[in-house]
Formats: structure tokens, sequence, C-alpha cells
């Protein structure tokens, strides 16, 4: 009796333990089919870099922090394939507001003539802090006087080098409209037409000015005297090299501005905290046939022509709507909100630093 009693105990038991095992082993396949869905997810959320195509109006070292966030991989950190485009022509902003690019390294001044027009578009960000301009007369020109009558290069209507013209050429008596004629040409092209007496006046900066010099050319207006800079300008500091998006494309892809702004971000710090030589270094190979002088990029730092966290003053943004009043593009004064949008900037401030 006692030994079926045990051999009916020792069979539930047995019982159990297979029921136990079998239990155990339908769990480990739901685990295994989880981590499996799982592993799927996370495949599925790794997503391709964001194309976007970023113009310039004109290569320039000023624009330097777009260039470093290239060459140092800022903007793949940030989950963005990045294409520079340098477009020559009357309106760089044609290719911005037809989508053919995303941002436009471009002149402050621009905006609140774009805006009065109704095409609508926001500076996100400013690359200098300072103009580092100047107008340079042919080998004959030795004033800014002597251009009555004469041909000015100064870039297309509306942007930064025809306000700044616009500016130096008022505060010498002069009607920037009508004393002068102004065509629009390619910067080292204007040097050449410049040097040839073609042309009697161009604007420069960065390494332009030093080969204007170098070939007998005269320096007429330099702001990058304080001074003359107050004097022109209306400010000590002055924001005209800048970001611009359309307001359509912030609407609809915040994400993509609050990325493409991190990484110009990170690059102004990367600046602020490099020499001149590893500026020019990095620079370099974006400046083919001409490269870039250390000494180029130790005269725009000592000058504060780098913006050193990308905001855009209010002094320096009344002094873009002075110039713009002075040329005549705008009649009234606008609010800092109609051409400006720093809430990007203002996160990027909060959140960014170079590791």
């Amino acid at each position: 009796m006692k030994k079926r009693v045990i051999s009916v105990l020792l069979g539930a038991v047995l019982l159990m333990s297979l029921a136990a095992c079998g239990g155990k082993s339908e769990n480990e396949d739901k685990m295994e089919t989880n981590e499996e869905v799982k592993e799927e997810t996370k495949e599925e959320e790794v997503t391709e870099p964001v194309k976007i195509t970023v113009g310039e109006s004109y290569r320039s070292e000023v624009w330097g922090a777009q260039y470093i966030a290239e060459a140092l991989g800022y903007y793949e950190e940030e989950g963005l394939d990045v294409e520079l485009m340098s477009i020559s022509g009357d309106s760089p902003t044609a290719a911005l507001f037809s989508d053919q690019i995303q941002f436009l390294f471009f002149g402050s001044e621009a905006v609140p003539m774009l805006n009065k027009e109704g095409q609508n578009c926001k500076m996100l960000l400013g690359c200098n802090s300072r103009i580092g301009m100047s107008l340079v007369g042919s080998p004959s020109t030795k004033s800014v006087a002597d251009l009555k009558g004469k041909v000015v290069s100064a870039a297309e209507p509306g942007s930064s080098p025809r306000a700044f013209a616009y500016s130096a050429l008022s505060q010498a008596g002069l009607d920037p409209e009508n004393d002068v004629t102004y065509v629009t040409m390619q910067v080292f092209a204007s040097a050449a037409a410049l040097a040839e007496e073609q042309i009697q006046c161009a604007y420069a900066s960065g390494s332009l000015l030093d080969y204007m010099v170098g070939m007998n050319c005269n320096v007429l207006v330099d702001t990058s005297n304080p001074e003359t800079h107050k004097e022109v300008l209306g400010s000590e500091d002055y924001t005209t090299h800048v970001v611009l998006a359309t307001d359509e494309y912030i609407k609809k892809n915040p994400e993509v501005c609050q990325k493409f702004v991190n990484a110009v971000y990170k690059a102004i710090l990367w600046i602020q905290s490099h020499n001149a030589e590893e500026i020019a270094e990095i620079l370099t190979p974006y400046f083919e046939g001409r490269g870039v002088e250390a000494a180029t990029i130790q005269q725009m730092l000592d000058d504060h022509e780098y913006n050193v966290d990308g905001t855009i003053t209010d002094t320096a943004y009344d002094a873009i709507i002075r110039q713009d009043k002075t040329a005549g593009w705008i009649t009234e004064d606008m609010e800092y909100s109609e051409n400006v949008d720093d809430s990007f900037l203002r996160k990027a401030q909060e959140d960014v630093t170079l590791e």
C-alpha cells in the first residue's frame, strides 16, 4: 500500500516537473521572439541622413563655420547629408524660394526687403559681429569722391556689399543711386577688372582684399577700423553675414532646422577655441587656387569679425534696418521677430557644447 502511494506521488512529481520544464521552454521561446522583434524594431529606427543643399552667395572666410561644420563632421553628427553650393548671378535667393536649396548663407540686408515684398524668410543666426568689408579703388582711383560717374562692382541689388557701397558713397557726399554705375561680377573677376581699370571700384573682404592690394589697387574704405565701422554703419557691431531659411521650410521642417543650426553653432564654438593657424588649415581646401592665410584669419579674429555665439544683437539688427532705409529698400522700421527667428539658436546655445 505504501509503495503504491509513493509511486503515485512520484508520478505526480514527475508530471509537475515535466509541466514546469515545458512551461519554461515556452517562456524562453516567447522571450527570444520578443528579443527578435526588438532587434528588428531597432533596425527600423535607424534612419538615413537627411539630405539638404546649402547655398552661399560667394565663397568667403566669413562663412567659415559652414566649412568647418562639414570638415569636422558636425553635419554628419546631427544626421545631415549636406551639399554645399556656391550660387552666382543676380539672385541667389531664387534658389532658396524655389526649394533648390534649404538654407542660404547670405547678406542680412536682403531679408527686410524680401519680407516687405511678401517672400517671407528669416535669419536663423549670424556668422559675423562686425563687417570686415572694404571698398577698393583701381590704381588710378584715390578716394570715394573720385567715383562720381565711374563703374562700381558691388554684388547684386539688395546684397550686403551693395548696401555697404550705398552707405560709403553717401558718407562721401555722393548719390549712391545715380552718381555711379553698378555691375555684378564674380569676386575674383572684379579684382582683375579693377587692376586693368575696366571698373574703378569693387568691394572686398578677407583674402580678396590682400589680393587686390597686391595688384596695386587702393583701399578707399576699410571697416576693420572701428572708427570707420561706426561712421559708415552707425554701429560698433553689425551682423551682415547670416543664415536664411524660408518661413515655409521652417514651419514644415523644424527638426532639420534645429539640426543644421546645432552643427553650425558647434563650428562657431570651434572657431572661438582655436587659433588662426588651425582655422586656416581647415578652411584652405575650400579655397582652391588661393588657400587661406593664417594672417587673414588672425586679422578677422582681432577685428571681432567672427560671431562668438551666432547671436544677432538688437543693436546690430537696428543697424541693418538703418542700412535698408538709407538704401531705400524699405521705408519703415520692422520688428526683430519679422526678420529673425532665433529660437533654434537659443536652443543650441542651451544644449550644444564641444566635447
